[in-house]
């Protein structure tokens, strides 16, 4: 068993701009393309124009960027404190169960 010393990444209170970046360029590719791929069907059918499917393509791309900067830096704080990690979780977990039981009551008129 390797002794956890307090130098190593998961020490660092944020991910690299290295990691960061390649966070951001796979988010963007895998949300671009997957976008691309669903916006040239549209096209094809006729339900939108070309300017329209490629503003659609380069927002899912922007989203998806942002998204997996924001899953890496959750990530990387959860290796580096799991037990707030694990309080943030439970707090979601909270959340929408709380959320979920003020809708089935708003629901049922009580």
């Amino acid at each position: 068993m390797q002794a956890v010393s307090g130098t190593g990444p998961a020490a660092q209170p944020l991910p690299g701009a290295d990691a960061l970046l390649r966070a951001g360029l796979s988010g963007a590719a895998i949300a671009g393309t997957w976008a691309g791929i669903h916006e040239s069907g549209r096209l094809r059918n006729g339900d939108i124009a070309s300017d329209e499917a490629v503003q659609a393509t380069l927002n899912s791309a922007m989203i998806g960027a942002g998204a997996a900067v924001v899953a890496q830096v959750v990530g990387h704080a959860a290796r580096a404190v799991p037990l707030l990690a694990l309080a943030v979780a439970a707090g979601g977990v909270l959340y929408l169960a709380n959320r979920r039981w003020a809708e089935a009551a708003a629901d049922s008129g009580g």
